[in-house]
């Protein structure tokens, strides 16, 4: 009955978006919640015995060594708004980022994107084309969370705000901008570029006066490992 309760509330929370990426995730969520998936565990918040929200860690041991694949953070639509996705993400998230590198990804046109780095660690490390079925293909942002190496990142200071950055106060940074209405092709080429060649996103949020305006910062790459999907 969860099982079929968290399928539910994926399949609504991804009915508003295109068709084939609806069915993608869908399809590969339902994968995932195989009972004999000995490498994937979810992280469940309930209320009365209802499931309210949700995320997913996979290990990554064969490949990453200590190292898990977060994703299907989703929340009963019925509770959007509350607060309790963030605090899932917090609670979990921060957890697992003590003993593991956390890889993740996400689709350049939800807004989830910047909250993933501007609020939980995350740095865009690559973008990453997926196969979405019958012939159909779209690309995804990669994302990594590493508090081995976090801090060590000038732009993750606390103390130096997006106003700041947008109004130009922080020497030596640049800001970038992209409608993502007509400039995504532009916006995923550049984090493409730029991140092979051996930088990342430390900073990416929307415009205060447009949320389709995203805006991206780099700084040089710290992990010291080479740009790969997962």
């Amino acid at each position: 009955q969860e099982r079929l309760e968290m399928a539910s509330i994926v399949e609504d929370n991804w009915r508003d978006q295109k068709p084939t990426v609806m069915n993608y995730v869908t399809k590969g969520f339902e994968k995932k919640l195989n009972p004999a998936n000995q490498d994937t565990k979810f992280y469940t918040l309930k209320k009365e015995g209802k499931t309210l929200a949700f995320i997913r860690f996979d290990d990554l041991h064969a490949a990453r060594g200590e190292a898990l694949y977060a994703g299907s953070l989703n929340v009963n639509p019925a509770m959007r708004g509350s607060a309790i996705g963030e605090a899932l993400m917090r609670k979990t998230i921060d957890k697992e980022a003590e003993k593991h590198v956390i890889y993740a990804d996400v689709f350049p046109e939800l807004i989830a994107g910047t909250s993933y780095v501007e609020n939980f660690g995350f740095v865009i490390y690559g973008v990453e084309e997926v196969d979405l079925g019958n012939g159909k293909k779209d690309k995804r942002l990669l994302i990594r969370r590493d508090d081995r190496i976090n801090e060590s990142y000038k732009l993750r200071d606390k103390n130096i705000g997006r106003e700041d950055l947008l109004a130009d106060k922080v020497g030596g940074v640049e800001v970038f901008k992209f409608d993502m209405t007509q400039k995504k092709d532009d916006f995923l080429d550049m984090i493409n570029r730029e991140t092979r060649a051996g930088k990342v996103v430390t900073r990416y949020f929307s415009s205060p006066e447009n949320k389709n305006i995203r805006c991206v910062v780099f700084e040089k790459s710290h992990a010291g490992v080479a740009t790969e999907a997962v």
